[in-house]
C-alpha cells in the first residue's frame, strides 16, 4: 500500500464488463485519501468502488472471501452513489 502516491484506488470486478466508464468517473470524482464511496443501483450498493489511502490497511485486514469489502464499507458509512441513471449494476456471477 505504501509503494504509490496515490491517495484513493478505483476498484472495478471482472464479473461486470458492462460497466460504463461514466460510472467509474462519477464514483471517482472528489475521491481523495480519506474517501469510501460506492456506486448504488436502485438503493443498493455495487460498483465501481473507491477507497482511499487511510482506509487501504483496514480493507486489506477486512476482505475475506467472496463478501470482498462490503462489509467494512458499510460499517463505515461509505457514501454511496446512485448510478441508475448510467447502468444496471448488473454482474455475470455463473457457476
Amino acid at each position: 500500500a505504501g509503494r504509490t502516491p496515490a491517495e484513493a484506488a478505483g476498484l472495478v470486478t471482472v464479473d461486470t464488463p458492462a460497466m460504463p466508464a461514466a460510472a467509474v468517473a462519477r464514483v471517482a470524482a472528489g475521491a481523495g485519501a480519506d474517501t469510501l464511496a460506492r456506486a448504488a443501483y436502485g438503493g443498493h450498493p455495487g460498483h465501481p468502488v473507491v477507497i482511499g489511502r487511510a482506509h487501504w490497511e483496514g480493507v486489506i485486514a477486512a476482505v475475506q472471501g467472496d463478501r470482498g469489502a462490503g462489509p467494512y464499507l458499510a460499517a463505515r458509512g461509505a457514501r454511496d452513489i446512485p448510478c441508475d441513471d448510467l447502468w444496471s449494476g448488473a454482474d455475470r456471477d455463473t457457476r
